[in-house]
């Protein structure tokens, strides 16, 4: 007997033995029952909320453009954390995350980014704020919070709203929310155990996980639940990789038809150390050299001048040693038919570790009169640990009153980061060449030779003590209370509204002790408190519409008012179209505020005069303004297909940036404003317009097998316009396909990903196919005409090719609680794309690093990884 045919039996037994009851029912008297009330359950309030609106009801995500990734999907991709779940979706790019070389101080977190603007993200966690991430300087514009405080196991489902929401959540809800969503509840204990291999690399992974939770909400009346991970990763070195080995590449011709050549940092010191000749042949490069071709300068006419070459900075880790601490604990509490009470206690523990971008040159003169030119990095290699602490406490309560569906909580986000360098030595150049003077042979034998004497005068000139450069502090404040309540009814449905008000503290705080005048201590705080409100109106039976308005007050920047107007249309039972329109804002942050100048960098002007570069606070910067406005199509055609268009566009006032170093020397005025005691000091100001649009698209596929069930969905964002000022009165420039060095920025015109699963109770299989269009990229300064000569070519373009990856994975069952994951990244070994920019710097030496920008694509080639889940009860 076929299930159907089963469940067609049981069906007419069961309206048989209905109808006979009936009928006795008709024949006889039965006894009075005494109904008396029994208070609301529970699970009536327990009601769907839904990202980007305030009003509980399970059919508001239709009227938004919301991308859900459920606890069935984090289960299928093979994700091993939230990071790695959300960056590759084809919907976020330019995002900040850990890898990079952070030679500058520019990563050490991990960010999303809707439609590339991480400053107009917003991360929330069960619909709340955290601390933006600790590492905040004037020329960081960094209002983003990290994404990886969670443990995977935690989540039930991730949220992505591409709209604006600023009406709702407030400042940075530009390009819309992600929203990290706990589990309700979980019962048993989980363990979970992981490796990971980057098998281009070598680089090794592990990780252990643990979930339990005992009782039910239902049952019990109370659930607790306590999710811990533990992850370590071994650093990828950029000399590991073939596609960012530091070796020079040519990259197309000349005028002329000659090879033009991309040189990375290369330097004719090195370890061993070599005799300094002006040109060296190919049999003289001891082992870590090679012979190429020597740059020369802008006005050089000779010949080509090929000499042993060193690359001081091919250690440097393009993804750092990690090592991460997660734990969240939730409790829930049902006190009553009408209200319950819960908490949350989140804390992640990370330290990261990178090798710095650092050279210690020098040179001795033997008694033949020979230059020995060498570089002792080898031997004192300069490291940057970045240690974080993150804790997050929310305690609340939710329930009933008379007819308002509420939820108030107070929230307390702490974030600390400290940054330790080691290494390096503790001595001057003239100590490094008297104390090496006497071993100037030694110095040309390979690395890790020499006699006692020789280690003996090296070992005197390292550092032993760590130096605390920084340690930062953000601490965020929450207090939320948020209501709806059906308001009346029309004849097509619910009128509902809701109302929020909020009260929050941020505060931050900078100390660094090792170097208390060019980067000086400082604390500043901020409070803003206001209201909010959202109504949900059946107009027909075919059109609803919404509205929300938000009203707050800054203590720094003064009061805000923002709204939201938004209407569905239904078309027919399986079409409707969406529309909305909004405004929204983004507050500065307190560092980009503070009247505290730090010290950023150092280097010779255009007239090749050593200035340094200090970037200050601005008192008076106003917040972003921004309008939105969305258009979308959803259709389901059939029990099998799904069909969604959505496009979107959002214009932002009064842009945050700094201007550049060129303009204020163009500038009498601003040079009078902007530089002083021989230095620059660059303020964040209100740099003019940004301007993005685009169209998400997504197809989704099921249909039943008989191993089981086949879905195929292809997402995608097309981007139509991506531009901004450089500056208040200029004219916009475009990065749609274009990196623009002025604000370190490229938008890819095309990104997209193809998936297919097959799924059964027994295994499970995916794979993805992952594209990104490539874009073009200015020549720097550095590349080299065929006889050396550098900058021939600035302002020239190269196309940087796109991108295609295959992942593939897949799960099955062993036993009934014994189940093994399995995750291959890009299984083809793909090369990434050569880029001649990257993410710490966009100046004329940008070249001069490993050919990566992490922010766009995956360098580290294939990955693996397996676990094993075991579910003890």
């Amino acid at each position: 007997m076929t299930p159907h045919t089963r469940l067609t039996t049981l069906s007419a037994a069961i309206a048989s033995a209905l109808l006979s009851l009936s009928a006795q029912a008709q024949d006889q008297q039965l006894d009075t029952v005494d109904v008396t009330d029994a208070g609301v359950p529970f699970r009536q309030f327990r009601g769907v909320e839904v990202t980007g609106t305030a009003i509980i009801n399970p059919t508001a995500r239709q009227a938004l453009p919301v991308r859900v990734i459920d606890r069935r999907e984090i289960e299928r991709t093979g994700a091993t954390n939230v990071v790695q779940l959300l960056q590759r979706l084809p919907l976020m790019h330019s995002f900040t995350e850990l890898g990079g070389y952070n030679s500058i101080g520019k990563g050490g977190y991990q960010s999303g980014a809707i439609h590339g603007y991480e400053a107009g993200t917003l991360i929330l966690i069960n619909g709340r704020r955290q601390a933006a991430v600790p590492l905040q300087r004037a020329d960081l514009d960094r209002t983003a919070a990290d994404i990886g405080l969670l443990p995977l196991s935690a989540i039930d489902r991730v949220e992505i709203l591409t709209d604006g929401a600023s009406s709702l959540y407030g400042s940075e809800a530009i390009a819309g929310v992600i929203n990290i969503i706990t589990r309700e509840q979980i019962q048993g204990l989980r363990i979970s155990a992981e490796a990971s291999e980057v098998t281009t690399a070598n680089s090794q992974g592990n990780g252990l996980g643990l979930a339990w939770g005992t009782g039910n909400l239902l049952k019990d009346r109370y659930n607790i639940q306590v999710h811990f991970s533990t992850n370590r990763q071994d650093p990828v070195a950029a000399n590991s990789l073939p596609w960012t080995s530091h070796t020079s590449v040519p990259i197309g011709t000349n005028a002329n038809g000659d090879p033009i050549i991309a040189s990375p940092l290369l330097s004719i010191f090195g370890y061993p150390g070599k005799i300094y000749r002006r040109a060296d042949t190919a049999d003289q490069c001891a082992d870590g050299y090679d012979h190429t071709l020597l740059a020369q300068s802008t006005s050089y006419l000779g010949a080509p001048v090929y000499t042993c070459q060193y690359a001081p900075y091919g250690d440097l880790y393009l993804y750092p040693r990690i090592d991460n601490r997660r734990l969240h604990a939730q409790v829930e509490w049902v006190t009553n038919a009408q209200h319950a009470i819960f908490a949350e206690w989140t804390r992640q523990e990370q330290d990261t570790q990178y090798l710095r971008a650092s050279t210690i040159n020098d040179f001795i003169t033997n008694p033949s009169g020979q230059t020995v030119v060498f570089n002792l990095y080898p031997w004192f290699p300069l490291q940057r640990s970045i240690s974080l602490e993150r804790d997050r406490y929310v305690l609340g309560s939710k329930g009933l009153v008379g007819d308002w569906n509420y939820r108030l909580s107070f929230m307390a986000s702490d974030n600390r980061e400290t940054v330790t360098d080691t290494g390096g030595i503790s001595a001057t150049n003239a100590r490094v060449r008297s104390t090496l003077a006497p071993f100037h042979a030694e110095l040309l034998k390979p690395f890790g030779e020499g006699s006692p004497a020789f280690l003996q005068a090296l070992e005197s000139l390292r550092r032993t003590d760590d130096s605390i450069s920084r340690v930062e502090k953000s601490e965020l404040r929450e207090l939320n209370l948020t209501a709806s309540r059906t308001l009346g009814e029309t004849e097509w449905g619910d009128i509902q509204l809701a109302a929020v008000g909020f009260a929050t503290e941020q505060l931050m705080a900078v100390n660094s002790p090792s170097a208390p005048t060019t980067s000086p201590a400082y604390a500043a705080s901020r409070r803003n408190h206001g209201l909010a409100s959202e109504i949900q109106w059946p107009a027909l039976a075919a059109l609803h519409l919404t509205g929300a308005l938000r009203a707050e007050r800054y203590s720094d920047v003064g009061s805000v008012l923002t709204g939201k107007l938004g209407a569905k249309y239904q078309i027919s039972d399986h079409t409707f179209v969406r529309a909305s329109t909004g405004t929204g804002f983004r507050a500065p942050t307190l560092a980009q505020m503070a009247a505290v100048a730090s010290r950023r960098s150092a280097g010779t002007d255009l007239n090749g005069v050593y200035r340094e570069i200090w970037a200050e606070g601005n008192p008076d910067l106003r917040p972003e303004t921004s309008v939105q406005q969305s258009i979308g199509i959803q259709s389901n055609p059939s029990h099998n297909w799904a069909l969604g268009l959505d496009w979107w566009h959002f214009k932002v006032d009064e842009v945050f940036g700094s201007l550049s170093i060129a303009e204020i020397e163009g500038d009498p005025t601003l040079r009078a404003r902007y530089f002083r005691n021989g230095n620059y000091y660059l303020q964040p100001l209100n740099l003019g317009q940004l301007n993005k649009s685009g169209i998400d698209y997504n197809v989704q596929y099921r249909h039943p097998l008989d191993k089981g069930v086949l879905a195929i969905k292809l997402e995608g964002t097309h981007h139509l316009r991506s531009q901004r000022n450089l500056s208040a009165g200029q004219g916009s420039v475009s990065d749609l396909g274009n990196y623009q060095t002025a604000f370190d920025s490229v938008t890819p015109r095309n990104k997209l990903r193809l998936s297919a699963t097959i799924t059964n109770p027994q295994l499970g299989w995916n794979a993805a196919i992952n594209y990104q269009s490539g874009n073009t990229e200015p020549l720097p300064y550095t590349v080299l005409e065929p006889n050396g000569r550098q900058g021939a070519h600035t302002g020239s373009t190269r196309q940087v090719r796109s991108h295609i990856t295959l992942d593939v994975g897949g799960w099955y069952q062993i036993q009934q609680r014994l189940r093994l994951v399995w995750n291959i990244e890009n299984i083809t070994n793909a090369t990434p794309p050569l880029r001649l920019y990257n993410n710490n710097q966009s100046t004329t030496t940008a070249s001069m690093f490993p050919w990566s920008d992490t922010r766009y694509n995956d360098y580290r080639g294939r990955v693996f990884t397996a676990r094993l889940e075991w579910q003890l009860w």
